[in-house]
């Protein structure tokens, strides 16, 4: 636990004056399992989608969020898990970056380089 907090204060440093990257708070006792990232395209210059291609490029494996339940084909009829609003505006905007135990502080800085240096490519 005290890696993965490590990791997560590392990127909350890293990415925190990134224009159009958000974080999300840490709450006292949070795991932080995974590390996401929510992008505004609009103020970033590239949407979740084309960042993972962008540092794919460079050897960095991020990944989406989860599908939403309410996408999944068994629940597409479900009434009782709403629009999904929500669920899709993260799914859409956000990613997890690599936070595994085993990542290296030059990993993780590599990772933080990657989205600062792809930010509007300035």
């Amino acid at each position: 636990l005290r890696r993965k907090r490590y990791i997560a204060s590392w990127y909350d440093a890293g990415l925190l004056t990134v224009p159009g990257i958000s974080t999300r708070p840490r709450l006292e006792g949070d795991a932080s399992w995974l590390y996401t990232i929510k992008v505004d395209s609009s103020v970033y210059g590239l949407d979740s989608c084309a960042l993972m291609t962008r540092l794919a490029e460079g050897g960095i494996e991020t990944r989406p969020l989860w599908t939403p339940m309410h996408r999944l084909p068994m629940y597409e009829r479900n009434e009782c898990l709403g629009s999904g609003v929500v669920a899709d505006d993260l799914w859409h905007n956000c990613l997890s970056l690599p936070s595994g135990c085993g990542l290296t502080e030059g990993q993780q800085e590599a990772v933080i380089m990657a989205i600062r240096a792809l930010a509007r490519e300035v």
